[in-house]
């Protein structure tokens, strides 16, 4: 207990560490610290994750994690606090550790020894890249951020994000809108894409991706948090200026955890306003989610600013074709795959009109177009494509 505690301490730690590195014969890097010289263990991996969250970024995480684990290697998560997703993590046979202290503390070069790579998500881990550049650690960042994050982050920026990148850090983007954004915040960064992949629900359980043959109404579904950045709003709009014709044989289902009061109560009010046309779910269990999916016709991402909504992808899982801002990493996949609509510069009489085409379509090109969604998935955003591009970047190797 004695000797744990002195070695807790930096100069202590430091002191013992040279010993090791000198008995070890290993040479140091320039500009890199004695501490952690123990042998690598080269099937070992550690992700760092801002939040354990069951939002975009952490789930896509998770999902990398829970394929190398299933490739043999041992995989360990590390998150500042606690969060749904430790248990999905547990259930999967992923250790998790809560370090509260992971991005200020010297934590990360600690125990930078112990992993062959460590795997690091977003750009709030900034400061974990920061201590772990100009190292012997073979660190992957991947970054997902859009262009609102830059911003939000305003002056910490420059604190939390090292301007200049070493060999030992290799930056991936989540899609060609994130890599955009980065490039125009730090240009020196040399980026690769690195798309993640999702579920694919048509084969979870009872989910087929048949919808409801009960009804003729149409079934449109947004699912995302209730905010600004997710345009709840704009589709509210979209709504109002449909013909009536439309909008009574429409369903709209608003789906996600209110982080806005304002706009939680925009959508209440519209509710109350279009009785049995629009629904609210204050988030839900994402087995409860796949059941919403089930029943949804069309998909619609009203985002303001959106790298790569994972929901996008999940509902093309079901062949569930998708009415996207052009605002959205997706779009460009969406437009390249006819696997939908996409509408410019947040316009909800652009939105309306889509939801308009949607509603009047026959059938067969609905049938079509869902075949569509369904192949833009499988050759983006399934595990078998991921799973090659993955196993690429872990032997660092050109994708």
């Amino acid at each position: 207990m004695i000797l744990s505690k002195l070695i807790r301490n930096s100069n202590v730690f430091r002191m013992y560490a040279s010993i090791y590195h000198l008995m070890d014969g290993t040479k140091k890097r320039p500009g890199e610290d004695d501490i952690g010289i123990a042998k690598v263990n080269e099937k070992k991996v550690l992700f760092v994750v801002h939040e354990l969250s069951l939002t975009g970024a952490p789930i896509v995480m998770y999902n990398f994690a829970y394929l190398l684990k299933n490739k043999g290697w041992e995989v360990v998560i590390a998150a500042p606090g606690e969060g749904p997703l430790k248990e999905y993590a547990r259930k999967g046979g992923i250790t998790v550790l809560i370090v509260p202290d992971i991005l200020e503390s010297d934590y990360i070069f600690e125990v930078r020894a112990q992993y062959a790579k460590i795997i690091v998500g977003t750009i709030i881990c900034g400061p974990v890249v920061k201590k772990l550049n100009n190292t012997s650690s073979d660190v992957i960042w991947w970054i997902h951020e859009s262009e609102l994050a830059y911003v939000q982050m305003g002056r910490k920026l420059a604190e939390m994000m090292p301007w200049t990148l070493s060999d030992n850090v290799h930056v991936y983007c989540a899609g060609s809108y994130a890599q955009k954004v980065l490039s125009k915040r730090l240009p020196k960064y040399k980026t690769d894409l690195l798309v993640y992949y999702a579920d694919d629900l048509r084969s979870n359980g009872n989910l087929t991706g048949e919808h409801n043959e009960k009804s003729n109404m149409k079934r449109y579904t947004l699912v995302g948090s209730i905010e600004k950045r997710k345009g709840q709003d704009i589709l509210l709009q979209a709504i109002d200026l449909l013909p009536e014709a439309v909008r009574k044989d429409s369903l709209f289902t608003f789906v996600g955890a209110p982080l806005d009061e304002d706009m939680r109560k925009k959508i209440v009010e519209k509710k109350e306003a279009y009785p049995g046309v629009i629904q609210l779910y204050e988030g839900l269990p994402r087995e409860e989610l796949y059941e919403i999916y089930r029943e949804t016709d069309f998909l619609i991402c009203s985002s303001r600013d959106d790298p790569m909504p994972v929901v996008i992808a999940e509902a093309m899982s079901l062949g569930i074709p998708c009415i996207c801002s052009q605002n959205t990493g997706s779009a460009e996949i969406i437009e390249r795959n006819e696997a939908g609509w996409t509408y410019g510069n947040n316009d909800p009489i652009a939105l309306a009109r889509r939801i308009e085409e949607s509603f009047d379509m026959t059938d067969n090109k609905y049938e079509e177009l869902s075949h569509k969604a369904r192949y833009t998935y499988d050759e983006n955003f399934s595990m078998e494509v991921f799973e090659r591009k993955a196993m690429k970047v872990m032997s660092n190797k050109a994708l």
